[in-house]
């Protein structure tokens, strides 16, 4: 299974994908939107930045952090812990205040997430399409 593959079925799994969309574009939605109870609310654009989003739900698929919030706040912990952001500066400021904000609500299980991420390289340094074209086990013997 390619990373795409995989990334498409977890998007599809936690409601962000329509089931059955044979899109190959992974985010047709050209808005980031957050479940408030049966709604979906736009709340933040993904112009440019499809791909770094893209690159953070596959470190969700390989780390095991969910997408609640103290999942997300492990994820950042882990992906600054991992390398960093590389020169998405969109994502090293959202990662910084995730981080903080995960120390304040989390702050063992986001410490927990930095130290791991110690231990492992991150996808950020690399194009989203090279990364989605890849063997998903192949991307996670590399990454996590």
């Amino acid at each position: 299974m390619t990373a795409r593959q995989a990334l498409i079925a977890h998007l599809e799994r936690i409601g962000v994908r329509q089931a059955g969309d044979l899109s190959p574009d992974v985010y047709r939605d050209p808005w980031l939107r957050v479940a408030v109870g049966e709604r979906r609310i736009p709340v933040f654009p993904l112009w440019g930045f499809r791909g770094s989003l893209a690159l953070h739900d596959l470190h969700h698929l390989l780390t095991g952090y969910v997408t609640t919030l103290r999942g997300e706040c492990e994820v950042a912990g882990w992906e600054l812990g991992s390398g960093g952001c590389a020169w998405r500066l969109y994502m090293w400021i959202d990662r910084f205040f995730t981080f903080g904000f995960g120390l304040l609500v989390a702050p063992a299980p986001t410490l927990r997430a930095l130290r791991r991420g110690m231990r492992h390289r991150n996808l950020y340094r690399f194009r989203a399409d090279a990364v989605l074209a890849m063997d998903l086990d192949e991307l996670s013997r590399f990454a996590a």
